[in-house]
């Protein structure tokens, strides 16, 4: 009976947080477009420092989805503290009672699940010739030119790219994280403002020097990739747009995998604009797709 107990606190409180998730996730749709709720986003942040940005990223959509099935979680926590509370040697009463349980479980279950099954099949069934198309095909998603919140940029990537703020601690700014499913690439444009750094450090970028420029922008870069085990760097210095930038590119490798990874970075006075693409399968011109892009406001 203990074994049930566990359960039990475990399916009740998996339930409520999905309740509180589901019922804040209009708030974090319109903040930040985002399609989960408070508790999944705030995992996402805790995750992050335990294992990085693309690992957090995918384990916080799949609490997410977890967390919208509380209706579910709540039922089995009912079922199992009637079977906790179960006698060993049970009488007919409490059989009775049991059963009970048992039947208001399976109309919780069906309540939510026949409606759940009905909108998850139909859409499948109805997109299942265009969906087997793009999968023959290998195609890449649709690409869209997003504008950033605050207006600074704009730039083209896959469709629907999630916003992540930055977090207290960290230098000002925010990012774009888009994934191309069919091709496996990841693609980052990241915005910093690096004003308070450098007034701590007494430089003036801005009337800088081009060798002081790109001395700065040697250490971002070295510095994006310190927690890495990256092979095969190279980078090189390049102006974008009248602007100081730097170009690199490697293969990372993370246990017995590795990925091709390429970026640019641009110093626009006491900011810094940061485009990385991450790929496995030799699609590099899209690199150059993202940069070429990039409009600076």
């Amino acid at each position: 009976m203990k074994n049930y107990k566990i359960l039990y606190w475990i399916f009740l409180v998996i339930g409520l947080l999905g309740i509180v998730d589901l019922a804040t996730t209009s708030m974090v749709k319109q903040a930040y477009n985002l399609d989960m709720g408070y508790v999944s986003f705030g995992s996402f942040f805790i995750l992050k420092l335990l294992l990085g940005v693309n690992i957090a990223s995918s384990l916080s959509v799949i609490i997410s989805f977890i967390f919208r099935f509380s209706i579910i979680w709540l039922g089995l926590a009912y079922f199992m503290n009637k079977k906790s509370k179960m006698p060993e040697n049970p009488t007919e009463e409490d059989k009775k009672s049991f059963k009970r349980a048992k039947v208001i479980t399976w109309v919780i279950l069906g309540i939510f699940l026949i409606p759940f099954s009905i909108g998850f099949i139909l859409p499948m069934i109805a997109n299942s010739d265009r969906k087997s198309s793009d999968s023959l095909n290998q195609e890449s998603q649709q690409w869209e030119t997003i504008t950033a919140k605050d207006n600074r940029f704009s730039v083209d990537l896959p469709k629907n790219p999630v916003f992540y703020p930055s977090t207290p601690g960290q230098i000002e700014g925010y990012s774009y994280l888009a994934y191309d499913q069919n091709r496996n690439i990841a693609y980052v444009v990241k915005y910093e403002n690096y004003h308070a750094s450098i007034q701590e450090s007494g430089i003036e970028v801005a009337n800088a020097s081009e060798e002081v420029k790109q001395k700065l922008l040697k250490l971002i870069a070295d510095s994006s990739i310190k927690d890495m085990t990256v092979s095969n760097f190279s980078s090189e210095f390049f102006t974008y747009h009248g602007y100081s930038a730097i170009r690199y590119g490697g293969v990372i490798t993370k246990g017995s995998e590795n990925g091709n990874m390429k970026g640019a970075i641009i110093l626009v006075g006491e900011s810094v604009y940061t485009i990385s693409v991450l790929e496995k399968t030799g699609y590099t011109a899209d690199f150059d797709r993202v940069l070429n892009s990039l409009i600076i406001k």
